[in-house]
């Protein structure tokens, strides 16, 4: 919690500082650069990704093209167009 993560994209790794905040139904991380001072004046999060349990499978719901999506309530479901990435990890029995 509160400490930072390595994220490899097309061969690209960024570090990323992040805060964890749990809901009733699901996790919410709020990520930011590593230089950011998140005590500043004006201080928002870079991106916010959300995450949850469901059964034997995570749930990791990703706003992959922020001039696409709407902002609403989070449903776990990424349409065609919604500008939101859902990734489904089972659990290896």
């Amino acid at each position: 919690k509160d400490d930072r993560m390595y994220i490899t994209r097309n061969g690209v790794m960024t570090e990323y500082c992040y805060h964890v905040q749990n809901g009733e139904k699901y996790c919410r991380f709020g990520v930011y650069p590593p230089k950011v001072d998140p005590m500043a004046e004006g201080f928002d999060y870079t991106e916010h990704w959300c995450f949850r349990l469901d059964g034997d499978t995570m749930q990791f719901l990703v706003i992959a093209d922020p001039a696409k999506y709407k902002e609403g309530p989070v449903t776990f479901a990424a349409p065609k167009n919604s500008g939101l990435y859902l990734a489904n990890f089972k659990r290896a029995k």
